[in-house]
């Protein structure tokens, strides 16, 4: 363990080294998890590391019909596509009820992230996908938009994001975290609520950079416009404030302390347009010796890739 814990500390702040604490027994179990993601607040990060997480396990189980991991952009996802089939793992940014059209229960989870950072990060990021600059003008009309109007409130109490919240949307987001939901977690703490859920299920190890981010040419300063986005998000502002407070990621079972011996090496291969991201499973014993031996790996992960003779497959082949 403590040579992982070294690439950790070596790694710093460039790299997410995540460590999966099993049993003794390395018994891998699906607990199906459902993810409401509310955008920007790092939940693509979470996502890939968890989908490629599970579907090495699958593969190395050679299971002919494995459960599914999913990301669902659009609330059309019926009872009748979900009818018959097991789900490992499902994110979506739809209002909370989606998993009601599931044939099975789910555990939950949530990542809040404090209202300016995710706004302004919200219009850089659809900045890089128009090509558009990012300027004053164009940040005003955005946060004009209701959409961008305490959304995480929205999503947690069952409202649409054209609908206006209230104090009793927020009280019934709060209840519901802590009625109904596993885990959640401000962005802060996703290294922890990443490896608790790895551990959990007795998963590989995960090793990638922060998936999905915003280039630093489309970066903005959104600081002279603070007063104005708490004002349109002061109900998203407190979620946040209590989720600080008294969220916590999933606590491991007892006994988990052994290190996986198999590490996923996540690269995200294209990120401009669209964010796509490969995998790939090798020992840890191995990794450990590439990034002792050949640190640069740290800094370019498709390294990785060469020095196993692996070939990832193009973006275009993983649309």
């Amino acid at each position: 363990m403590h040579r992982f814990e070294n690439i950790q500390r070596k790694a710093g702040d460039r790299l997410m080294v995540l460590a999966s604490r099993i049993g003794a027994g390395d018994n891998f179990q699906v607990t199906p998890l459902f993810f409401y993601h509310s955008r920007r607040t790092g939940g693509m990060t979470f996502y890939y590391a968890l989908k490629n997480a599970l579907d090495a396990m699958f593969s190395a189980m050679s299971m002919g019909d494995p459960p599914m991991v999913r990301r669902l952009e659009e609330e059309s996802f019926s009872k009748a596509d979900a009818e018959g089939h097991f789900f490992a793992f499902v994110a979506t940014h739809a209002t909370f009820g989606l998993h009601e059209r599931f044939d099975h229960g789910f555990n939950f989870t949530t990542i809040l992230r404090e209202p300016v950072g995710r706004l302004a990060s919200l219009y850089t990021y659809r900045c890089m996908r128009t090509g558009s600059e990012p300027e004053a003008a164009g940040f005003e009309a955005f946060l004009d938009e209701p959409e961008n109007h305490n959304e995480a409130v929205k999503q947690l109490s069952g409202l649409n994001l054209a609908d206006n919240a209230d104090s009793r949307h927020l009280q019934m987001a709060q209840d519901r975290l802590h009625a109904t939901f596993h885990s959640f977690v401000t962005t802060p703490m996703i290294t922890p609520l990443i490896e608790a859920y790895l551990s959990v299920m007795s998963l590989p190890n995960v090793v990638m950079a922060r998936a999905n981010r915003t280039r630093h040419h489309f970066r903005f300063d959104a600081a002279p416009f603070r007063a104005r986005i708490l004002g349109a998000n002061a109900l998203d502002q407190q979620l946040y404030e209590h989720a600080a407070a008294a969220g916590q990621p999933p606590a491991p079972p007892d006994g988990m302390s052994k290190l996986s011996p198999v590490t996923v090496v996540i690269d995200e291969i294209e990120s401009l347009q669209q964010s796509v991201s490969a995998g790939l499973a090798i020992p840890t014993e191995q990794f450990l010796e590439f990034a002792e031996t050949r640190p640069e790996c740290l800094d370019d992960l498709g390294l990785i890739w060469e020095l196993t003779g692996r070939q990832r497959k193009s973006p275009a082949a993983m649309r």
